[in-house]
């Protein structure tokens, strides 16, 4: 039988000691001379399962996760050749063991001191395993609550552990370093900062590098961590250089049950069993978040069609995978885990939305939910005087018909007061009995007081307290009794918190829009003509249906706008839904409610609406989302209720009706969000509701999935949600995409919808059609600390979000002290770059270095994503590592972006930004660029060794880099940043060149999309012809770009003719005029208008000049 033999494969390993990732051959050695066979391979995998006493299915007691570069004693079960980089085998061993349970090792086989240890002492009998169909080496671990629940003892553990929801499994130890006695790996950590949004987190190794060592609980995985990079040991052993290794960890969502990492004491399943490091324990969370869906439910269920048909149902609960190369291993995870659930796709196999390309604006920060049709239309009219065009315009809150509705309060908020029942009474003016009026004032001074030091308390002890500590005990009981009445005043008045959808057309300010309405004269008489044919039908039926079609219509025709995107919530608005709109829906009806029946309800008259319906569900929180945020205690959909559809026939009827008046007033697409990011509240002053500003800051609203307590889960409620928007949202807001992404896919259409307030893996592991998504927390105008931690965010949550859909990084303002650290982001983000500036207030001049003049913008290939250097660096508290994104454009460019954004880290513990002492100045940092922090470079189709040409659009450095590892040091203070282009130069008849672009744009070669090489060709007079006695006398090269201004190129020899045919393709041809640099070799003309056209360029050098 032929031998199986692979070179220098990558392998992941299994066997009764660990699992580990090694790189060597499959040869005969003198500790193994027979060949290795299939038949041999299978004998051994039953020969393991005797010797050890486990199924290979299984983990044996004490596994562990490792790196080891010794082979001679491990036994292939199933190989697989790999050629991509990704380890590729299943491998089972077995070790005799020595009474302490160490393996011993024969003579001249496996040393110890050969082996990296990643997690090591696994529990017997809680895992179960099996490989991916695609063979790329990944492993799912499943847990298995019938075999846990057969093997444990009652003693050790609790009997009734199976009638639960939830569980903390430990998955092992992070492996200590005996002589330095710290972690021995460096990790990466996206864990959910809220119950809405997640943001980074970094441990290992690079904790412990400075003089004083952190304290255990800062190396410690955070509460609910989605996704997990591990860097593997060192680069190199005994003097040998080894590529690095990478391990990725993926937590799943399975059916009603969603898992998550932590790192935590072992006292949840073996309390008598304690961790060797229980500080560096890893624990997996696995959660319905519905007490009522418990594991006993799965013990009588069945997989069919599976592997496991005829056993008890198993929870899909992890997925590991090992790589040398960081990017290419998360693209492969996501794959495996997408092929796997076959609940959503991973972006490779969606289309994106044409409007990524184009310049936005969005209605948020500039008027928040108090937006009317005429602000839309004088925001977009001014960008357009300021000379940028936007081609996409967001609604966001503040367009649909919602109750209570909002009334203009007739006194102040410091004139009333309110009652226990949280009625509020008017406070007695002058005019009254002048008996009450010192009463009045002593009730208010003594208020005051109160709120003052109610205030005090909640800043100092309830604001960051733990979930069940006596301060987060004591607020909960007050928000539920004496406070109840007051927080509900507060939310209906001043915030939209309390609201909820009731009806399915917009509110008046919308429905009623037309000509009639006033705005600038000169806007109107610009539009009055485009809009007389639309108000001519029936005056009811404009003013009560068609005033959105009409706002989208004078957009569109008149302001150059190509689509309108409207906001709403994923269940309707912040709390949800009406129980009168509810009702409509039942009964198959449409329309709204009418006034009259929605009241401004009180405390107590929505206790009892709750009690009528089943449709006000009060949401029973898990503990462990309320350790994730334990403010969700006191918002207000835990107060008060919100309105939930539980039913797939009442969703698939609710977006129905929520999505098809929006389609036939021409609306283009939808912004979903998941939950309530509302910051726009008034300050109160001389009430008692003033306790309310220190946390009214934090979102409050909680999320469908975050109130699935009672309605079958979390997990549950989110997948038929997303299901039935998503599927309503293809068939209405899908279109044909320009934006190539995976041009093996029949299905060309995108859905044009951005997933917004959704970083809870129920959420993204149901996207199966919709390919955008929020990449982090909003950008605040008001908070200064939130801007360089909004970078962090995006940038290491895109990492793993991209792989499922293309990141949004939010809208940002132009005229704001961050807005070039923001506009910077986004030309390096690969993502939509739109704003939320208000009428009139923006900064023309950096705009028009992110917008060409035709609403176009110059977005990079893919999303950006730190480069390998700093991947693993805690950037915002290290005090010396800069943030670095790559990203590469379509002619095979690579983009750098450094940043200085240290001072700011978000503290996972305190759940809040971490900010710097600020007596202490913020350091400059060191950034160092080089060709090889461009992926693209390394490996694949365009990689190159060199040379470059780099650009820095800041320092306006224009230098020759030689390898890639040649660099440019470049000095940045707190918050400033550069962006480097790095073309790699062709070099053909003795000449070098390479195209920079628009050097004024902050992403220059994105203009450029496409470029012939370097050729040769005869004269005009046919002198030249290529023959033996004829050499060619011209050199040309051709090269397609969009917009206009400076274009910067690299050549080393001055050019005899630069020709632009500014019509593209077309005969229109025009010679420009030219500055060259010879002691440089920087070439630079003017490009002209294009006038919606691609230049077509051409570059000639005469041969003569190009002869030594």
């Amino acid at each position: 039988m032929t031998p199986i033999i692979i070179p220098a494969c990558k392998l992941l390993l299994l066997f009764p000691k660990s699992i580990v990732v090694v790189d060597a051959s499959f040869v005969p050695t003198r500790h193994d001379p027979w060949p290795i066979t299939k038949a041999k391979c299978d004998s051994l995998a039953r020969l393991c399962e005797k010797v050890a006493g486990f199924d290979s299915d299984h983990f044996p007691q004490n596994a562990s996760i490792g790196y080891d570069d010794d082979l001679s004693t491990f036994h292939p079960i199933e190989l697989h050749e790999d050629e991509d980089e990704i380890h590729a085998s299943s491998i089972i061993r077995t070790v005799p063991r020595s009474k302490n349970g160490d393996a011993t090792h024969s003579a001249g086989k496996h040393s110890p001191q050969n082996s990296q240890t990643i997690i090591e002492n696994m529990e017997r009998n809680v895992w179960s395993s099996h490989a991916p169909k695609s063979g790329s080496g990944g492993l799912f671990l499943w847990y298995a609550p019938k075999t846990l629940h057969d093997s444990i003892n009652v003693k050790d553990g609790d009997e009734n552990w199976i009638k639960r929801s939830n569980i903390d499994l430990r998955v092992g130890d992070w492996a200590i370093n005996a002589e330095t006695n710290i972690s021995s790996v460096r990790w990466l950590a996206c864990a959910r900062q809220t119950r809405y949004w997640m943001g980074p987190a970094f441990g290992g190794k690079s904790y412990m590098s400075g003089t004083k060592a952190s304290s255990p609980s800062k190396n410690c995985l955070p509460i609910d961590t989605q996704f997990l990079l591990v860097e593997l040991g060192e680069e190199s052993k005994d003097s040998h250089p080894t590529k690095q290794k990478y391990a990725l960890v993926l937590p799943l969502v399975d059916g009603h049950f969603r898992a998550s990492l932590q790192s935590g004491k072992d006292t949840t399943l073996f309390p008598k069993r304690k961790s060797i490091h229980a500080k560096d324990s890893i624990f997996c969370h696995i959660d319905s978040f519905d007490e009522k869906i418990q594991f006993s439910s799965l013990m009588s269920q069945e997989r069919t069609g599976s592997e496991q048909s005829g056993k008890s149902k198993l929870i899909r609960a992890m997925y590991i995978l090992v790589g040398s190369d960081p990017y290419k291993l998360l693209k492969q995870g996501f794959r495996d885990v997408a092929d796997e659930l076959q609940t959503f796709e991973t972006l490779d196999r969606k289309q994106i939305p044409s409007m990524v390309d184009e310049f936005g604006w969005c209605t948020w920060d500039a008027f928040y939910s108090d937006v009317t049709p005429e602000g839309i239309i004088d925001g977009v009219t001014k960008l357009r005087e300021a000379g940028i065009q936007p081609r996409t315009v967001i609604i966001d809150d503040g367009w649909q018909d919602v109750a209570p509705r909002k009334v203009k309060h007739q006194q102040s908020t410091s004139e009333k007061i309110t009652n226990g029942n949280g009625d509020a009474t008017p406070v007695a003016s002058s005019t009254q009995n002048l008996f009450k009026r010192p009463i009045s004032v002593l009730l208010r001074s003594l208020l005051s007081i109160a709120s003052r030091v109610i205030t005090a308390y909640y800043n100092r002890f309830v604001k960051n307290a733990k979930y069940n500590s006596i301060p987060n005990r004591i607020w909960r009981k007050l928000s539920s009794t004496i406070l109840k009445g007051e927080l509900y005043n507060y939310f209906e008045k001043e915030t939209d918190f309390a609201r909820q959808l009731n009806g399915f057309l917009p509110n008046d300010k919308f429905c009623g829009f037309g000509v009639q309405n006033s705005y600038d004269d000169a806007i109107r008489q610009s539009l009055i003509e485009s809009v007389e044919e639309r108000t001519i039908e029936d005056k009811g039926e404009s003013e009560n249906k068609n005033g959105l079609r009409n706002l989208v219509s004078m957009l569109k025709d008149d302001l150059g706008v190509k689509r309108v995107i409207c906001w709403h919530a994923l269940h309707g608005y912040w709390r949800g839904v009406s129980p009168f709109l509810a009702n409509t829906i039942k009964n198959q009806q449409i329309g709204s409610v009418t006034l009259d029946q929605c009241t401004s309800f009180t405390s107590s008259t929505i206790a009892e609406r709750s009690t009528e319906s089943s449709l006000d569900i009060m949401p029973k929180h898990s503990d462990h989302l309320l350790r994730v945020e334990p403010i969700i205690s006191w918002d207000a959909v835990s107060l008060f209720g919100v309105g939930l559809l539980t039913n797939r026939a009442d969703l698939i009827t609710f977006y129905e009706r929520l999505h098809s008046p929006l389609k036939d007033a021409g609306v283009d697409g939808v912004k979903v969000s998941f939950t309530n990011n509302q910051n726009n509240h008034r300050l109160l002053v001389m009430s008692f509701l003033t306790i309310l500003r220190s946390f009214q800051k934090i979102d409050v609203q909680s999320g469908v999935a975050a109130v699935g307590g009672g309605s079958g889960g979390g997990p549950h409620l989110a997948k038929l949600y997303v299901e039935a928007m998503e599927n309503s949202v293809k068939r209405h807001f899908a279109s044909p995409s320009t934006v190539a992404v995976n041009q093996s896919n029949v299905d060309n259409e995108a859905v044009s919808c951005i997933n917004c307030m959704s970083h809870s893996t129920e959420n993204m592991y149901r996207y199966k059609h919709t390919s955008i998504i929020r990449a982090s927390d909003d950008f605040y105008p008001r908070r200064p600390y939130s801007h360089t931690v909004h970078l962090i965010n995006v940038a290491y949550n895109s990492l793993f979000l991209r792989e499922v859909c293309l990141p949004d990084w939010d809208m940002f303002q132009s005229l704001h002290p961050s807005a070039s650290l923001h506009a910077a982001a986004r030309a390096i983000g690969g993502c939509p770059v739109y704003v939320s500036d208000k009428p009139g207030n923006h900064d023309p001049e950096l705009l028009k270095r992110l917008v060409l003049k035709d609403g176009s913008v110059l977005r990079a290939c893919q999303s950006g994503v730190p480069t390998r250097d700093c991947l693993f660096s805690n950037i915002g508290k290290d005090g010396v590592t800069p943030l670095k994104v790559f990203n590469w454009n379509v002619i095979g460019s690579g983009v750098i972006a450094a940043f200085n954004v240290q001072g700011v880290m978000w503290d996972f513990e305190r759940r809040e930004n971490y900010v710097q002492d600020p007596s202490k100045p913020i350091r400059p940092v060191e950034a160092i660029i080089r060709p090889r922090d461009v992926e693209l470079f390394n490996a694949g189709e365009k990689s190159t060794k060199g040379p470059f040409i780099a650009y820095g659009c800041q320092s306006r450095a224009f230098r020759i880099l030689d390898t890639l590892d040649s660099e440019i040091s470049v000095k940045l203070r707190h918050r400033e940043w550069d962006i480097f282009t790095i073309v790699p130069i062709n070099q053909k008849y003795d000449l070098s060149f390479a195209p920079v672009g628009l050097s004024d744009m902050l992403n220059p070669s994105g203009a450029i999309v496409a470029m012939n090489p370097l050729m040769q060709f005869p004269n005009e007079d046919g002198k030249g012809s290529g023959q033996d006695d004829d050499p060619p006398t011209r050199v040309q090269v051709e090269i397609w770009s969009r917009g206009s201004g400076r274009f910067l190129a690299y050549s080393s020899v001055c050019p005899s003719k630069l020709i632009v045919y500014n019509d593209g393709e077309a005969e229109i041809a025009s010679e420009l005029l030219f500055d060259y640099d010879a002691q440089k070799g920087a070439l630079v003309f003017q490009l002209p208008e294009e006038n919606n056209k691609t230049h077509k360029i051409v570059i000639e050098w005469d041969q003569t000049r190009l002869l030594p």
